[in-house]
């Protein structure tokens, strides 16, 4: 299916005016893209497929397995700051998929996370493109891109028709909520607290 008949046939689709925000930068000079390739390879295995990626895909959790990919999500972290203000952030979710022939990645959001990201560790012109349905974007990755998008976003990757690997670290970003630390409890407020008697309180 050529990708224009994808687009007019998506179920979601609909005229928009205004493209959403997206950061689009290449850090293949910043990170260790070799290592990365073989980290995805490693952890990558047959879950069955369960998830919207239908293709092998590492753990949730690649960034806390994989110093080289931990590496990449600092990076990514740095780049939502930028555009987050002073809200702390941190990487809640990532990992890795392998894509080859005939595997996709199902349309899906990943709401209620803040943003989202996509590193494209092996790419080439046969690879199949990143489409944001809604809005009628499609992004055509290169080697070392990195994407990052609001988490609320629909997207998917269409059945690749190429037997090249498709490489890709993936992942979402939150806020970093820290528990709030509460004042000393003065011997008045422990009284009122635990039902005793204030007036038995030394003044």
């Amino acid at each position: 299916m050529a990708l224009k008949d994808i687009l007019k046939s998506s179920n979601h689709m609909h005229n928009a005016i205004v493209r959403i925000p997206l950061l689009h930068i290449n850090v293949l000079d910043k990170v260790e893209n070799t290592h990365i390739q073989h980290a995805v390879r490693r952890h990558a295995t047959d879950d069955k497929h369960l998830s919207n990626v239908k293709a092998n895909m590492t753990s949730w959790y690649l960034h806390e397995e994989s110093d080289v990919v931990k590496g990449l999500s600092e990076l990514v972290v740095i780049e939502c700051q930028k555009m987050s203000g002073n809200f702390k952030l941190h990487n809640s979710e990532c990992w890795g998929n392998v894509q080859t022939f005939s595997e996709e990645v199902i349309e899906h959001t990943h709401w209620p996370f803040l943003w989202s990201w996509c590193y494209y560790a092996k790419v080439d012109k046969t690879s199949p493109p990143l489409i944001f349905p809604e809005v009628k974007q499609v992004f055509e990755p290169e080697l070392g891109d990195l994407i990052i998008f609001p988490s609320y976003i629909k997207h998917f990757v269409p059945k690749s028709e190429s037997e090249n690997e498709r490489i890709v670290v993936a992942g979402n970003i939150s806020f970093e909520f820290t528990k709030p630390t509460l004042p000393p409890i003065d011997g008045f407020a422990e009284a009122m607290l635990h039902g005793g008697d204030p007036q038995s309180l030394p003044c």
